[in-house]
């Protein structure tokens, strides 16, 4: 099987065994929003094309790809959403003589009836699902970070925060960071914004007053987007943790671990899963497919 988890900035491909152990993977930087004008059978026939002339199949994928942006635009599955769910939702597309299925993404709505919506990550989880236990807080930190309830073997709801975005908005083309944005994150500035996110003011204040303190020098350039992490990571998880209650991290290591400090200083226990859960869950769901074998 080939399974492909294509993003909006990056794919990762891998080729999985009968048993959906990790044979083989390879990485792309030809997200949906970086193809151009370039098919996306190109694409992922110049990125696994070996793995497709042998004969691997099924090839199922998930993410962007499903959205009217990518190969194609395929409808969402409302939450309450198990495994079942996702796959009478993958759409099948062709090209030349090859065939792939892309899941569908997720939609829930809050209690007022605002929408949210994930593609991508409820594969992740469901990838995951196997080791959590039967009540679960999964937090799936990203440039749009997905905090979700998985519970009797579905995923019930979840919330999107796009922190990430606003972290790069910020850095990139505000007034609140004056020097170099380059480094790697220190760890000391870092937990000054968490423990500022946990003062009074609101987070619209606290954002300001990363320029403030660099204007009267209690806070270096240096530091600064650190402090700008901290703050935004710190108000998220004020929002969205609940100490007492284990919050499961799936996701790249660096990022994971920016949102394990914020949340352990918050008293929240953190328990890492599997980054590669994108594999098993496009494993489950392939395996499950009418016909794609």
């Amino acid at each position: 099987m080939i399974a492909v988890d294509w993003g909006s900035s990056a794919v990762r491909a891998y080729r999985l065994s009968d048993s959906g152990s990790i044979l083989e993977r390879r990485t792309s930087s030809a997200g949906v929003f970086d193809a151009g004008e370039r098919p996306f059978h190109i694409l992922l026939e110049e990125l696994v094309g070996d793995w497709l002339v042998v004969g691997e199949a099924p090839v199922v994928m998930s993410g962007m790809i499903g959205s009217r942006r990518g190969w194609a635009e395929v409808p969402y599955r409302r939450c309450p959403a198990r495994l079942s769910d996702l796959v009478t939702g993958c759409l099948e597309v062709r090209w030349e003589s090859r065939r792939a299925w892309i899941v569908p993404g997720l939609e829930c709505r809050s209690a007022a009836g605002a929408p949210d919506v994930m593609r991508g990550e409820e594969t992740q989880v469901l990838g995951s699902a196997g080791g959590l236990p039967d009540s679960s807080l999964l937090c799936l930190p990203g440039t749009h970070t997905k905090w979700t309830e998985y519970a009797n073997g579905a995923i019930q709801r979840f919330r999107t925060s796009p922190t990430g975005e606003l972290y790069r908005l910020l850095v990139t083309q505000s007034s609140l960071i004056t020097g170099r944005t380059d480094g790697a994150i220190d760890p000391a500035g870092f937990t000054a914004g968490v423990e500022r996110a946990a003062e009074p003011g609101g987070l619209l204040h606290h954002l300001f007053g990363v320029r403030a303190a660099q204007m009267t020098g209690d806070l270096s350039e240096e530091a600064a987007a650190s402090f700008l992490s901290g703050v935004l990571i710190g108000h998220e998880v004020n929002d969205l943790a609940l100490a007492g209650r284990p919050v499961h991290l799936l996701g790249a290591a660096p990022l994971t671990a920016l949102y394990r400090a914020a949340l352990e200083r918050r008293g929240v226990e953190c328990i890492g899963l599997d980054p590669d859960a994108a594999a098993a869950g496009l494993f489950l769901i392939g395996s499950a497919i009418p016909g794609a074998s």
